[in-house]
């Protein structure tokens, strides 16, 4: 579980597992509500790059919380 605050940027990480799928639940504080499930691949180094925050932005203008799981390896 991840938690980004009003004005984060969004983040890589590097200690993933190589060229796994994951699942990122986005949940937002605000509603209460889980709004978007995006399916992300980490390369063959293990680096897992972020998509955009669900409102689209790369900064966030709100707060957002985020369940990150490994599907697939």
């Amino acid at each position: 579980f991840l938690y980004f605050e009003q004005g984060c940027q969004k983040p890589i990480l590097s200690t993933t597992q190589k060229q796994s799928e994951y699942v990122f639940e986005w949940f937002e504080p605000s509603t209460g509500r889980w709004t978007k499930s995006e399916h992300i691949t980490s390369t063959n180094r293990g680096i897992l790059k972020f998509p955009d925050f669900p409102d689209g932005e790369s900064i966030s203008k709100k707060d957002w919380a985020l369940k990150l799981k490994l599907i697939k390896n």
